[in-house]
């Protein structure tokens, strides 16, 4: 909570602009180049909620997209499973349909991109391709 409430602060104050995110960022790359997976987790988290914070995301109507964009940076096959176990299936039923749905969506217009020619970001295929996988696995 203190760090929503920080990072809401920080939107409201325009803070958390294009440098910051950037910046972010370049330490994550730090994070992994040296191997810190446990401070790159850290980051990942603080990203993640900063995006948020900026868009103005946080409230209930979008847990979909935060429990989406939460499994999407998990890139540990074990550690996204946990994050499966531990909330997405505990989620109330109208909230699992709803990430199911945000899922098959971004998955669907991702492939669509891609048949269009259109640029898509390799990685976030690769992961969103998974996180389908699983949902199937886990889900239904």
């Amino acid at each position: 909570e203190q760090l929503e409430s920080t990072l809401q602060a920080m939107a409201a104050r325009g803070e958390l602009d294009a440098p910051f995110i950037d910046h972010l960022k370049w330490e994550m790359n730090e994070q992994v180049a040296r191997g810190n997976s446990k401070l790159l987790h850290i980051l990942q988290l603080v990203v993640q909620r900063a995006c948020f914070a900026a868009e103005g995301t946080f409230s209930e109507s979008s847990a979909a997209a935060h429990h989406l964009s939460a499994i999407l940076q998990i890139h540990d096959r074990d550690m996204r499973r946990a994050y499966w176990e531990r909330v997405v299936i505990r989620l109330p039923d109208a909230e699992r349909a709803q990430f199911a749905s945000a899922v098959c969506t971004v998955y669907a217009d991702l492939g669509l991109r891609v048949q269009r020619g259109i640029d898509v970001d390799d990685a976030l295929l690769r992961q969103i391709r998974l996180v389908r996988d699983e949902l199937d696995e886990h889900f239904l």
